[in-house]
Formats: structure tokens, C-alpha cells, sequence
């Protein structure tokens, strides 16, 4: 049968979220993301959503209730760009936090639990990731020590290594870490660096899967409006190579913004990307929205994205 989908996804749930990461366990999906208010006050936490078929969506609650965080937390108030990896028998839960009072701003929170849905132990209560020590930037020394990270994306390598990607400024930076410790091993360094006048002057959002022999890592950049493209490596150490034609997705009439996407296996076995809409400027609602892609001759990523209306996915790729 095929799969039939429409952009944006307009029901009543999710609603309106952003940074939408979208993750297959058993025979369901979930779905996180960023609540609003987006760009200032506190959120209310990190949600979850559970759906059978990617069409429709339940409400699964709060996995981290701002109501039940102390006040003086460095992650109190603000609840930033969730991703949920599972590497063995844990689920890990990425989140940028800030708390307003303190004026701490955005670090990376890790979580962790048995079940996707909970219950969530933090792994880093005292500070963030990076430490105090290791968020210290030497190529920009007037970056604050209380501005740190964002957008952290984990990887785990065939070798059972952990990875950890965010964005900081001007650039992607990758460091090993060590599970549950939150130490990072080693030192950081630069994936990617965003260019000085190129659509990628403003680089975030980084997230990862292995295709093949490639490991592939996606990138948001809101140089222009807001657009994806992509890097791979043969090694999640680099070096990595952006495609030839990036960026891959953008925006056009009578959307504005595309951007900060999750990857996950889609209902005909392909990978998919989930992924934001807006149709007037970053203050706009924001929809989900996803779409599949796929590989050419030189494992480069194709794909139709963005899409708007109904969508059909035929029969030679759905069971």
C-alpha cells in the first residue's frame, strides 16, 4: 500500500513545535521538540509525542517538567532543540538549557532512562557540557564563559564510542565523551566552520546517521532565512566534506524557513527528515513537516524537500 502524507502536518498534535526529532522504537514513533515561547522567556520542558504511522500523534506529556526543576538550576528555565538517542540499553536525552535569572545561557544537558518515555535521570546536574574548562574557546577569547553550547547531537560509533556534536558561534565543534560521566575525552575540535560570506555564514543544528561506508551530518544555517545542507565523513573524526550543491533544502514561496531537522527510518525502509515550516519569518507558527531522501551515484543525499500538500510514497518502496 502506499504511504500518502501531507506538509505541513496540521492536526491538532503536535501542534505548533520546532526543532522537530522524530525516533523508531518497536513498531512506534516519537516525536520531541521545542515548545513555545521560542526566543524568550521559559517553556514549559521537554515534550513527547507517540504515533503508529507518522499521521497521527498523541500527547505524552512533559519527559522534563520545568515545574520540577529547582530555581537556582543552570537548566531551569529554558528547554532547547531535545534529541533522544539510543545506544545500547539506555536512551539518551540531548537538551540546550539556560536559566534566566542567573543569565547562564544555553548549555547542553544529558539525560538518560531505560524506556523512551521515562522516567529521565540527569547526568550533569552540576554544569554543563562542555565544563567550565572545556567551553573556554581560544580561537574567540571574548566568548563568555556562561555562553557554552547548543543544538547538541549524540553519535555512537560501531565501536561503541560516544560522540558528541553542538554548535557554538561560528562553526560545528565534535568531541568524544564518555558515558554516563558526561567527560568529554580529549579535546574538542572544529567539524565544520561556518564560511565568512557563503549561505553558512550561521551554522547550527547538527545531527548525524551512518549510510554505507559515509557518516553523514546534516547543518541548519540561518544566513538567509533558513536552509539545510549537509557534510559527510569516512571517520565521525573527519575530515568532514560539505556536498557540492548545498544547500540541499531551502525555502521557497510561499514558505520562509526549513531547517533543524532529525533523521529516522520512514515507513518504506528509507531514511526520512523531519523537519520545521514556516510560511512568514521566524516569528511564524512553526509546523512539521518530513519528507524522504535518498542516495545518488556518488552517495550524495537527494530528495524532493520541502513538499507541500499531499504527498504519496508508491508502492515500489512501501511493504
Amino acid at each position: 500500500m502506499p504511504f500518502i502524507y501531507a506538509n505541513p502536518h496540521l492536526d491538532v498534535e503536535p501542534g505548533i513545535v520546532r526543532d522537530p526529532f522524530i525516533v523508531q522504537v518497536g513498531e512506534k514513533y516519537y516525536l520531541t521538540g521545542t515548545l513555545r515561547p521560542i526566543w524568550a522567556g521559559p517553556n514549559p520542558g521537554v515534550p513527547l509525542w507517540s504515533s503508529p504511522d507518522l499521521l497521527n500523534w498523541k500527547n505524552l506529556g512533559l519527559l522534563i517538567d520545568r515545574n520540577n526543576v529547582p530555581a537556582d538550576a543552570w537548566y531551569r528555565d529554558r528547554w532547547w532543540a531535545p534529541e533522544i538517542h539510543q545506544a545500547g540499553e539506555w536512551f539518551y536525552l540531548t537538551v540546550g538549557c539556560r536559566n534566566e535569572t542567573t543569565r547562564h545561557k544555553h548549555g547542553v544537558a544529558i539525560w538518560r532512562a531505560k524506556e523512551i518515555t521515562g522516567p529521565y535521570e540527569l547526568l550533569n546536574p552540576e554544569a554543563p557540557f562542555p565544563s567550565a574548562v572545556e567551553q573556554f574557546y581560544p580561537e574567540n577569547p571574548e566568548v563568555t564563559q556562561k555562553y557554552i553550547s547548543n543544538d547538541a547531537s549524540l553519535f555512537t560509533d560501531a565501536d561503541g564510542r560516544h560522540f558528541i556534536f553542538w554548535s557554538c558561534h561560528y562553526g560545528i565543534w565534535e568531541a568524544e565523551i564518555e558515558l554516563p560521566s558526561c567527560r568529554m575525552i580529549g579535546e574538542k575540535w572544529l567539524a565544520i566552520l561556518a564560511s565568512k560570506n557563503g549561505w553558512d555564514t550561521k551554522i547550527e543544528g547538527p545531527v548525524l546517521f551512518r549510510h554505507g561506508k559515509w557518516i553523514y551530518l546534516f547543518i541548519s544555517s540561518f544566513t538567509r532565512d533558513y536552509d539545510m545542507g549537509v557534510a559527510r565523513a569516512e571517520k565521525i573524526t573527519g575530515p568532514w566534506i560539505q556536498q557540492p550543491n548545498n544547500p540541499i533544502i531551502s525555502p521557497r514561496p510561499p514558505l520562509t524557513h526549513v531547517g533543524h531537522n532529525g533523521v529516522f527510518h520512514g515507513p518504506d525502509g528509507r531514511w526520512w527528515i523531519s523537519y520545521i515550516m514556516q510560511f512568514n519569518g521566524k516569528d511564524s507558527p512553526e509546523r512539521l513537516a518530513y519528507d524522504p531522501i535518498w542516495f545518488n551515484a556518488d552517495g550524495w543525499i537527494e530528495t524532493n524537500a520541502p513538499t507541500l500538500g499531499t504527498q504519496v510514497v508508491n508502492n515500489q518502496f512501501c511493504a
